[in-house]
């Protein structure tokens, strides 16, 4: 029994950091509002529901890190067929493989996406999560996390919501609601996206936690450029870009974050997409 309890305690200790949020090139570049504007395979991360807003399946491959925190490795794939059950997107990131961090997050993930009609898309994403110790790579323990979000895929006007860790066994990932709008211009070549974060207490009690504008518009057919602006405890201005065939084949993202004040880090993410 005391052995059980030790162990227990052990593992309580050793796995204390959390898995912190996904940094993509498009997501920080639009200052992270993204929950109704999905544009890329790594939009499903942010609401599994855009699944059914994408144009064309495709791949993405990014690296995000925070100065002085840890790192994000990210391989993610979607398929936005129209028919019938094929609307789905898989992948895995990795959280801590570069940088100085105690633990190590590795996560295989699936989603999938269903319209019922035309204008609502329903998803969700679940997140198998093993984490261990990086010194020792001996102590590891699995863990799951489900999210949860809605879409009103439309060619100008959307409407979006997530939640994360909705249901799942883990401690690791908190449970949150991000919900927002998004609008695009007549030409599709402006798009203007506002988005709230809170953090999901006991209940439905909901305490704000951020919120974020973000704006981008396709300068040609083969580049776009991105700004944002996040408030929250730390005021965050963004900004970032797409380089490639927009139609279909390699597209390059940049992303980048910085503080406007104080001596919070900075953030910034590359990424190579290929779109079929």
């Amino acid at each position: 029994m005391l052995f059980l309890l030790g162990l227990l305690l052990l593992c309580s200790t050793g796995f204390a950091r959390s898995l912190e949020p996904l940094i993509t090139p498009r997501a920080l570049g639009l200052g992270g509002a993204v929950v109704a504007s999905p544009a890329d395979p790594t939009s499903v991360l942010f609401n599994p529901a855009g699944i059914g807003a994408l144009r064309q399946m495709g791949s993405d491959f990014s690296f995000g890190t925070r100065a002085g925190g840890t790192d994000r490795w990210l391989w993610s794939y979607a398929n936005p067929s129209a028919e019938e059950g094929s609307r789905f997107g898989f992948g895995t990131y990795v959280d801590g493989q570069t940088q100085p961090a105690d633990c190590k997050f590795i996560v295989p993930y699936v989603a999938a996406a269903w319209q019922p009609m035309g204008r609502l898309s329903i998803g969700a994403v679940g997140h198998l999560i093993r984490e261990y110790q990086k010194k020792t790579n001996m102590e590891s323990r699995w863990s799951n996390s489900f999210d949860v979000g809605v879409l009103t895929p439309g060619e100008r006007l959307n409407f979006g919501a997530n939640v994360r860790h909705a249901f799942g066994g883990t401690s690791v990932v908190k449970k949150s609601l991000q919900w927002g709008a998004s609008v695009r211009s007549d030409n599709q070549k402006m798009l203007i996206a506002y988005q709230w974060d809170g953090d999901l207490l006991s209940g439905v009690k909901y305490k704000y936690a951020s919120s974020r504008l973000g704006a981008e518009y396709q300068v040609s057919e083969v580049a776009s450029v991105r700004a944002g602006h996040i408030w929250s405890d730390t005021h965050r201005i963004t900004a970032g870009g797409a380089i490639g065939s927009r139609g279909g084949g390699y597209l390059i993202q940049l992303g980048a974050s910085v503080p406007t004040k104080g001596k919070a880090p900075t953030e910034w993410s590359v990424g190579l997409s290929y779109r079929i």
